[in-house]
């Protein structure tokens, strides 16, 4: 592993090596604005966002019957925030596999810059992630909507992914009166977005079995990602345990089978230790991690 993601905590007789990196722009918000900015560019066929027409371009996120025109739907204002002069002439046409192809090129953005062997996500380096998982924040929300179930996670949300992106916005709406129409208008994008960063991107089978959606354990909620607080918290050494911080050197890579960490300070992906309460997880050596997209 390059030295510059890891960190080596050492409490006790047990040392944990831990891959820390963040992926800025890349949670749902940003990601979605930076998704739109990307197809309203004039570009090679290929990628699905050459212009129908001077100032329209051809939007596969969207749910067919949908209008930026219309001014009727207000997105979240996080969205929009740092953009006033968002473009509104998107032809809506609902195509889950075309979302999906335009997510998975926003994630290599920046790959021609990856000073590594192998560069998952733009220039940065990812190691194999295995073990188990906890999916939270957004990919919680997007399962709970889709209704899905932990254990078929990822091929079930292709599907529903599928069958929600082909609809009719008036049908949608309809079905979905609860919903305010700005947060019903992500659903799409987030399905196609979640498929493209573990499958295509970082490489999660799609039947894989060890991905359980949550947004609590042990009916602790959790709204932060352990993994930005540990690294946060590793250079504070008066701690009652005295943990030990150092780096490491390329051959101190990921030792005896022990499991990396990965941490983004909430975008979106984050893989941590599953246990809480940080000390409880140190004393028992959980290999359990938790994926985090917001």
């Amino acid at each position: 592993m390059p030295p510059e993601f890891s960190h080596v905590l050492k409490l006790g007789d047990i040392t944990y090596n831990l891959y820390s990196h963040s992926f800025l722009h890349l949670g749902q918000n940003v990601a979605y604005e930076s998704l739109h900015q990307l197809l309203s560019r004039p570009g090679p066929k290929s990628m699905a966002t050459h212009l129908t027409h001077q100032a329209t371009y051809r939007d596969p996120c969207t749910p067919r019957g949908f209008s930026r025109m219309g001014g009727e739907v207000k997105l979240p204002a996080s969205i929009l925030e740092s953009k006033a002069e968002y473009n509104p002439f998107a032809h809506a046409v609902g195509n889950f596999s075309e979302c999906r192809s335009a997510v998975r090129t926003l994630l290599q953005k920046g790959q021609e810059e990856c000073m590594y062997h192998d560069c998952r996500m733009g220039g940065a380096f990812v190691p194999d992630l295995e073990g188990k998982f906890l999916a939270t924040e957004n990919f919680f929300h997007t399962s709970k909507f889709f209704g899905l179930h932990s254990k078929s996670f990822l091929s079930d949300l292709m599907l529903a992914g599928e069958q929600f992106c082909h609809g009719d916005w008036s049908n949608i709406k309809k079905k979905y009166r609860s919903f305010n129409e700005g947060e019903l208008l992500l659903f799409c994008f987030s399905s196609a977005y979640i498929v493209a960063l573990l499958h295509d991107t970082l490489k999660f089978p799609m039947d894989h079995k060890s991905i359980d959606v949550t947004n609590q354990i042990r009916g602790v909620p959790v709204d932060w990602a352990l993994g930005a607080f540990i690294v946060q918290k590793t250079p504070n050494r008066t701690d009652m345990l005295h943990p030990e911080v150092e780096k490491t050197s390329p051959q101190d890579n990921i030792r005896h089978g022990e499991r990396p960490v990965h941490h983004n300070q909430g975008q979106p992906m984050s893989l941590v230790p599953r246990r809480w309460e940080l000390m409880e997880f140190l004393r028992r050596g959980t290999s359990d991690c938790k994926c985090k997209y917001s």
